[in-house]
């Protein structure tokens, strides 16, 4: 679950059972200060989730462990190419 006033992507776990969320302290990574992270995707299509970023017009790609729930940003993209300034 992205966060942008914190600029972090949180990960939980689902305790289906319980029906409760527990926050994976090791899966939260922090993404770049002032980026904004609004969305978090996972597609059968592609393999690593996505974040879009809404503040510095980025897409981070992360590499997700489903054993642990870590995420680990690997690439970032700029969605602008040269029409931001």
């Amino acid at each position: 679950m992205p966060d942008k006033g914190l600029d972090q992507v949180f990960t939980f776990r689902i305790d289906a059972e319980a029906g409760k969320l527990s926050l994976l302290d090791a899966g939260t990574p922090k993404s770049r200060e002032g980026s904004g992270p609004r969305t978090l995707h996972f597609t059968p299509a592609a393999p690593s989730p996505m974040s879009w970023a809404k503040l510095d017009s980025t897409i981070t790609v992360y590499h997700f462990d489903q054993s642990t729930g870590k995420l680990t940003p690997f690439q970032v993209l700029s969605t602008c190419r040269n029409l931001c300034r």
